[in-house]
């Protein structure tokens, strides 16, 4: 919701507060909401300045009503989902970019050593791939190999399974706190 669209939200609730209040008040006969009432709604004369008033008071409700029902019917735009195409012999098939994610979070989360994963991927052409994966390994697992193993696994387990192309696989890797819990492990 627009900042716009919430401020005339408050407007309009303190409008009807007002207006709720000056009736209720009215109905117990509190003497200024009686004389507010008998002005501008049920005394006054045509095209007075008190008609005029009145009818100005109804005409801002009733836009400011159209205001907030107007939205209602509005239908809501779904968030446009990215994906890659990929080309089988039945036909064309779209896949989204979290499966590719989730696909090569668990490929790399396999490997012995890796404690966390987090996956990002970007288009490159209709049916090409660019994964970045940035791993936090165990303290004890030696981090040149198991960059080139990742890097090998995620690719042929996303070609294999989602049939893309992956055009690279970038890893980077980085250190666990010191004294840090074990955790989660999630796809961005």
């Amino acid at each position: 919701m627009t900042v716009a669209l919430r401020f005339f939200l408050f407007i309009f609730v303190v409008l009807n507060l007002a207006l709720a209040g000056v009736l209720i008040a009215g109905f117990f006969q509190w003497q200024p909401a009686v004389q507010i009432i008998e002005t501008y709604w049920t005394q006054a004369s045509y095209m007075s300045p008190e008609w005029w008033i009145g009818l100005a008071a109804a005409a801002v409700w009733a836009l400011i009503s159209l205001l907030f029902l107007l939205p209602a019917f509005k239908p809501k735009k779904k968030p446009k989902e990215k994906f890659v195409s990929s080309s089988l012999s039945s036909g064309r098939v779209d896949i989204p970019f979290h499966t590719i994610e989730n696909i090569a979070y668990r490929s790399a989360i396999t490997r012995q050593g890796v404690t966390d994963v987090r996956v990002t991927c970007t288009k490159k052409q209709d049916n090409q791939v660019a994964l970045h994966l940035k791993v936090t390994p165990n303290e004890r697992t030696p981090v040149q190999s198991l960059s080139s193993d990742i890097q090998e696994t995620v690719k042929q387990d996303v070609e294999r399974i989602a049939e893309v192309d992956v055009s690279s696989v970038d890893v980077s890797l980085s250190k666990r706190a010191a004294g840090e819990q074990g955790r989660q492990a999630r796809v961005q």
